[in-house]
């Protein structure tokens, strides 16, 4: 967990300080409102990452090395920062997604830079909403050792039938569901990606700016395809496996 937090940390905070230096040195070509949107997507990914690896697995590690935040509001508060930042990124998968979706058609109707931060803003508001829900649901649960010793971690409450069925239900809304719709849409866009290949090569020769501009869009794309089904292809088959 200390490799990967690390690792993640410092690669996630140059790509944030890739992202800004470069937008200061702009081309014509990276002034287009895809590389803008791009930028915005991937700054937001990589601030929920930083903060997952520098707040959330520190915690982590703090609790199962020491008995604390283990009882009452401390549980809770622990579990909310465990579970918030890995539901923002699946927002923000989820929002790339549709703009790629919607920008990549036969009429294409890219989003304004500002309505992607709206979009981006409402993705980690969501997030945070929603988080609150399956944080109530856990707390100090009693764990026998033996006949004269217990301990208490913090879980979520198996035996109380509501608690349950709020988890089991956040875990359906906001995993299951979205990684099957970003699995479908992602192909999708896969599929795009390939037609407008084909079809666009032979038209783009006459058009070296278009081409350029086209090239940059099909790699951006993919690009984002791939941290995409990076993403939610292990939190998936984990999900189900728990």
């Amino acid at each position: 967990m200390l490799v990967v937090g690390v690792v993640g940390f410092i690669g996630n905070v140059l790509v944030v300080s890739f992202v800004s230096w470069k937008e200061k040195t702009l081309s014509r070509i990276e002034r287009s409102r895809f590389v803008k949107t791009f930028n915005l997507f991937v700054r937001s990914l990589a601030i929920s990452d930083i903060l997952s690896t520098s707040v959330s697995l520190p915690l982590t590690c703090i609790q199962i090395c020491f008995d604390v935040f283990q009882t009452d509001w401390t549980c809770k508060a622990v579990r909310f920062v465990n579970i918030v930042f890995p539901i923002i990124t699946i927002h923000n998968l989820i929002v790339i997604s549709i703009e790629k979706y919607v920008s990549l058609r036969r009429v294409p109707r890219p989003l304004s830079s500002s309505t992607v931060r709206r979009s981006i803003f409402l993705a980690w508001f969501l997030g945070c909403i929603s988080t609150l829900s399956a944080a109530a649901t856990f707390r100090g649960i009693r764990y026998d050792l033996n006949e004269t010793h217990f301990t208490v971690i913090c879980k979520y409450d198996k035996e109380y039938f509501p608690f349950r069925l709020i988890f089991l239900s956040f875990t359906a809304i906001e995993y299951i569901f979205p990684c099957i719709f970003l699995m479908i849409i992602n192909i999708s866009l896969i599929k795009t990606v390939w037609v407008t290949v084909k079809t666009r090569v032979s038209i783009d020769l006459n058009y070296p700016m278009r081409s350029k501009l086209r090239a940059a869009k099909i790699r951006g794309t993919l690009l984002l395809i791939v941290i995409t089904f990076a993403f939610i292809i292990p939190y998936f088959f984990s999900t189900l496996a728990t």
